[in-house]
């Protein structure tokens, strides 16, 4: 039976799923001194889940240890359930995905190397309830500190995130005619770990698991610029009232004059082209300060793998770096940022370089970022009513609220940077 609250993790439960874990760093050697485990009701997280810190201590208090553990969400929760739809997940598998993807890390050779180098932290527990498939636990050490925690991401952060997610991507890296082999190697317990990056965007469009080919994708997002954008246009205008942003609403303007001429569905089709991409690899397809931990100076690990694709690498990429550069970084920054994930793909697996190349990163890169900007419209142009009945946003969302207006504010600026003139 998998746990379903935090008052259900025990000292037993723990010394029984643990004490077989040998395949990491060696046995746990503190597992025979554990006396006691803790954690805080007002540390829990997660919008769509229960993230606990758990604190694992010895007879005398002292900590041994401590870990993230995640479970479903309890349904008794009522604290945000008018302001998230968490259903979401649940409807598409999102968490059975996260599961396997786990699963797949423990029991493959080939990836320890991820394991060893931190980049995602050490996992512990990853299990699916057999008699119910919408339970599940995930214990992860905690291994450093979400990075948007930490004030200021400059240009070298960002550098020492992209040479770390060019390891995981350069693992993970293959052909359109490699697909169906790779796949089969990405079937855990029966579970395809291999979503397509076309399916992740419609299903986050849609909030359901539909199965679409590619050109009714494109369909989808341009409609979402039909139907979303009036309703985004008018929150975007609320944030700039709000924080000052002049630049907000300045671009908001820019990008309101594509939608009326038409211009905005020229480059949605643009950027959907990504989609297809023959060099196809990971996504984590919600890359964000929030899911990355700085485990020391010079090592960046990555959490939250519940919305995974695969496809190409400038997914990923064109919504981190369009959502983290300031707009004075775009210009000086861009270029040098993409050469130095370049640099470290091609470092991690040389063959790479055959079949892709470092202007076709960028472009991807540059037109992948309208397809996040697209589904930033589709998830908070809903925020138009709560803001119209007076609720006060900051408060209902979290620091969740803080990232999205940074996020936005950027995303628009870059989106701006790379089309106005096009």
């Amino acid at each position: 039976m998998i746990p379903k609250t935090p008052s259900e993790i025990t000292v037993e439960y723990l010394k029984e799923k643990l004490s077989n874990q040998q395949h990491m760093n060696g046995r746990l050697v503190w597992l025979d001194k554990l006396a006691s485990v803790s954690y805080n009701n007002s540390n829990i997280q997660g919008q769509c889940s229960q993230v606990v810190l758990f604190e694992l201590k010895d007879s005398e208090g002292n900590i041994l240890d401590e870990v993230f553990i995640k479970f479903a969400k309890d349904e008794n929760d009522k604290s945000i359930a008018h302001h998230v739809d968490r259903d979401f997940l649940a409807e598409t598998s999102a968490y059975k995905k996260e599961i396997a993807f786990y699963q797949y890390l423990l029991n493959t050779n080939s990836i320890n190397n991820l394991l060893n180098r931190n980049v995602v932290p050490p996992v512990y527990v990853a299990e699916i309830d057999r008699n119910n498939k919408d339970q599940f636990i995930l214990i992860l050490r905690k291994s450093g500190k979400a990075l948007d925690q930490i004030v200021g991401c400059s240009t070298e952060l960002i550098r020492l995130i992209l040479k770390e997610w060019a390891l995981i991507q350069s693992e993970f890296w293959y052909t359109a005619e490699d697909e169906e082999k790779f796949k089969a190697q990405l079937v855990v317990n029966g579970y395809d770990v291999m979503t397509p990056l076309h399916h992740t965007v419609t299903s986050m469009i849609n909030k359901k698991n539909n199965i679409l080919p590619v050109e009714e994708v494109v369909e989808e997002v341009k409609q979402v610029w039909k139907d979303k954008w009036e309703d985004y246009h008018y929150v975007l205008k609320y944030f700039s009232s709000q924080t000052g942003m002049k630049q907000l609403a300045e671009n908001a303007l820019v990008i309101d004059e594509q939608v009326s001429s038409g211009k905005i569905f020229e480059i949605v089709e643009e950027g959907c082209q990504v989609l297809t991409a023959n060099n196809r690899t990971l996504n984590h397809c919600d890359f964000r300060l929030d899911n990355m931990l700085q485990v020391s100076e010079e090592s960046v690990a990555f959490v939250d793998f519940q919305c995974i694709g695969f496809g190409s690498c400038g997914y990923d990429l064109g919504f981190f770096i369009s959502s983290c550069l300031l707009s004075e970084q775009v210009n000086d920054n861009f270029h040098n940022l993409m050469e130095s994930y370049w640099n470290s793909l091609i470092c991690n697996k040389p063959i790479i370089e055959k079949t892709y190349s470092l202007e076709q990163l960028k472009r991807e890169t540059r037109k992948a970022a309208v397809i996040q900007l697209s589904l930033y419209m589709s998830m908070f142009s809903a925020w138009r009513p709560m803001i119209d009945s007076g609720v006060d946003l900051k408060s209902a969302v979290g620091r969740f609220f803080e990232l999205v207006i940074c996020a936005t504010e950027r995303m628009l600026n870059f989106h701006v940077k790379f089309t106005s003139s096009d």
